[in-house]
């Protein structure tokens, strides 16, 4: 009886980090492929197909680092004339089902010939006042990014010479989420960790 208790006192404490890790969040980062080739001016955008190979039981956030190469735009104001450098404006939305999902706000280029790993966080919802975000597009590891060259605001008095345009060269896609274990894999570790303690049991 004594033998039989200590097997049991062993495979709970076994059963225990497996049940545990399962729903543990842990930031995974992917390597995304296929960004165009051409530059992307005011108003244009391109989609970006996300296939992960994995699956999420939840998604807490969703953020880019995006690489690229730009050519500034130019401009001056009309009270002050010093020569106005314009950066462009990328917008990153989360398509789900043709629809938008979640989006970030338009962020500012840095004012540079290239920039790396430009971060993007996507946050936020639809609707207006906006909704939370629906990052549950990604938990089946599928969707789709739509990246765009958002519109630029300007005050009255500035006089654009030349807008900005820009390429993407590299997007790396960062989720911070709960994996859905693979098939067998707890109950595999968990079939090894009984047959460990009947083993010593003998």
């Amino acid at each position: 009886m004594m033998k039989r208790r200590l097997a049991a006192l062993l495979v709970a404490c076994l059963i225990a980090p497996l049940v545990g890790s399962e729903a543990d969040a842990e930031t995974l980062s992917f390597e995304l492929a296929g960004p165009p080739s051409g530059p992307l001016s005011m108003g244009d955008s391109f989609d970006l197909t996300v296939s992960l190979g994995v699956e999420f039981a939840s998604v807490d956030a969703v953020s880019l680092l995006i690489t690229g190469e730009q050519q500034l735009g130019a401009g001056s104001d009309l009270n002050d004339p010093t020569p106005l450098v314009i950066s462009g404006q990328l917008g990153v939305s989360l398509i789900d089902d043709g629809a938008v999902a979640a989006s970030a706000r338009p962020t500012t280029l840095p004012a540079s010939a290239l920039f790396s790993n430009h971060a993007v966080m996507i946050d936020r919802g639809t609707g207006f006042p906006a909704e939370p975000p629906n990052l549950g597009a990604l938990t089946d590891g599928e969707a789709t990014l739509r990246l765009s060259s958002a519109p630029l605001l300007f005050i009255g008095t500035t006089v654009v010479d030349r807008l900005p345009m820009f390429t993407v060269t590299g997007v790396i896609l960062v989720v911070e989420g709960a994996l859905v274990p693979e098939p067998g894999g707890a109950l595999a570790a968990l079939a090894g960790s009984v047959m460990l303690v009947v083993a010593r049991r003998r």
